[in-house]
């Protein structure tokens, strides 16, 4: 008999009257009991009324600052109705990608049986690949005509995205009509001129929110430094050229104190584990990334030793 065992994990917070509650649940692996603290350390209360300029996941009344790993797939799913018009139902989702891209709609849609079964009851509007506001996509818009006489609407609009990327996600856009009680069909309340309206204005509101990108160096006037001892946590732009320490116990790959430019993005800790006996065997150290505050130890001495620490840095990650 196998026995399974699993960790959930929970978190509370208050701020503003507002109440965070947070939910990490069937945690296995290792290198997965970091996810809550991970979280907390890059979340932030969000006032709703308010776009964040950093780049990040905006939940309600909250923010999750970059970078999220893909190996977390993030996800998120709308709903939105339209007043006055209860069969109509618009879906919005975001799917970060793991190992595999989704079959595309119109390749869906060249293969739907439904409809090649039953072409006289399908008036399909547009079938075409469809770039909205840079984000390119295909987008598939149907007429249904059901047995029983009834009409409804399936449009969708979907980016299939790429592997493993939280910047190219996979975003699916639904608009439905007819959607009555379980079982029952009935007929659009929107005419098609209506539905086709609601599409374009929906469809196109879809974009990247805009983020505040780190400035150029010839952009950047001279500054008085940051005070030793400055916290930056994993995800945050780099505020001082010099030396920072991680707070994180135990061993660190590349070490606690690491060299940073101004203006490069502070990275995660590489944790290193305790091999057990059979990966003492096979030569191999088990390792778990793990957001960090990082904390300005010492200043560079020069602008010299800047270029010439970067310059190592940059021969190291070439050659490895």
């Amino acid at each position: 008999m196998t026995t399974q065992a699993w960790i959930n994990s929970e978190a509370f917070g208050i701020k503003d009257s507002i109440g965070y509650h947070f939910i990490v649940e069937l945690l296995k692996y290792p290198e997965e009991l970091n996810v809550m603290s991970d979280l907390l350390k890059k979340f932030e209360s969000r006032d709703m009324g308010k776009t964040p300029s950093q780049p990040g996941f905006c939940t309600e009344n909250g923010f999750v600052h970059d970078p999220v790993s893909p190996l977390g797939y993030e996800s998120a799913t709308m709903f939105a109705s339209l007043k006055g018009h209860p069969d109509v139902a618009i879906r919005f989702d975001t799917l970060v990608n793991d190992d595999r891209i989704f079959e595309s709609v119109l390749s869906r849609d060249a293969n739907n049986d439904v409809k090649r079964d039953h072409p006289m009851a399908f008036t399909t509007f547009q079938s075409r690949a469809r770039t909205l506001n840079g984000i390119e996509g295909e987008e598939v818009l149907d007429k249904v005509k059901e047995a029983n006489g009834t009409s409804a609407h399936i449009f969708m609009w979907a980016s299939m995205g790429k592997k493993h990327d939280v910047f190219a996600p996979k975003i699916t856009l639904e608009l439905e009509t007819g959607i009555g009680r379980p079982g029952e069909q009935i007929n659009s309340s929107l005419s098609d001129k209506e539905v086709l309206e609601l599409w374009e204005q929906v469809s196109s509101s879809i974009r990247l929110r805009p983020t505040t990108a780190a400035p150029k160096t010839s952009d950047v006037q001279p500054q008085e430094k940051s005070p030793l001892g400055t916290l930056a946590a994993t995800g945050r732009v780099c505020p001082q050229s010099g030396y920072w320490e991680s707070s994180e116990d135990g061993e660190i790959r590349g070490g606690h104190r690491r060299f940073f430019t101004e203006g490069e993005i502070m990275p995660d800790a590489l944790w290193l584990g305790r091999p057990n006996i059979l990966q003492q065997l096979r030569g191999e150290r088990p390792s778990y990334r793990t957001v960090t505050v990082w904390k300005l130890a010492s200043y560079a001495a020069s602008d010299a030793e800047v270029r010439q620490v970067a310059s190592i840095e940059n021969n190291d990650k070439s050659g490895a």
